[in-house]
């Protein structure tokens, strides 16, 4: 297995979909790159952790933060190693008690701890190259053209965030055995 480093580029939306992707980038090859979509929840958090902000009480992956630190783990590295049916997979890397302990976890979450803890982020050398994208496809809108950045979307998604938003679905949507999700 061969990783390579990689730098969080930026969260940009698809507007083909409105779906987030975090752009990932090799750190030594700048030309090399890994697309990955993620959800609005993560993405907000991913965002918030590139810009350095924080709530007045803690997210998810700040509790998950707060909770390794209070434990003694001490995360290590994010490593994104393969893909599975159009899914990315991703272990976070901790020690604790001087061993090394790899958890699983999805790509979206463990890039959203990665950023806050400040511990580097690889990925598979051969999940890079399939999926490469140059900074002049970028400049010339090919392979993504549908995707430009945009942070205003992500602050007004997180300006307009209710606590109802939390949840699953509406009791109506539960009782007829839906989700509340289309």
């Amino acid at each position: 297995m061969t990783l390579n480093r990689v730098m969080v580029m930026d969260v940009r939306i698809d507007l083909a979909n409105r779906s987030p992707v975090v752009i990932l980038r090799d750190e030594e090859r700048n030309d090399l790159f890994l697309p990955i979509w993620v959800g609005d929840m993560e993405a907000a958090s991913i965002q918030m952790a590139l810009e350095r902000r924080s709530l007045e009480r803690p997210l998810t992956h700040d509790l998950l933060v707060n909770v390794m630190g209070r434990l003694g783990a001490n995360p290590r590295m994010l490593l994104i190693n393969r893909i599975e049916e159009q899914t990315y997979y991703a272990e976070l890397v901790i020690e604790r008690d001087g061993r090394r302990v790899d958890i699983d976890c999805r790509p979206s979450d463990g890039i959203a701890i990665a950023l806050r803890l400040g511990i580097p982020i690889y990925v598979e050398n051969e999940l890079l190259y399939p999926i490469r994208i140059s900074e002049s496809d970028i400049e010339h809108k090919s392979p993504m053209p549908e995707i430009p950045v945009d942070h205003e979307i992500f602050k007004e998604f997180l300006k307009e965030l209710q606590p109802k938003d939390f949840a699953l679905g509406s009791a109506d949507d539960m009782q007829k055995g839906g989700s509340g999700h289309s």
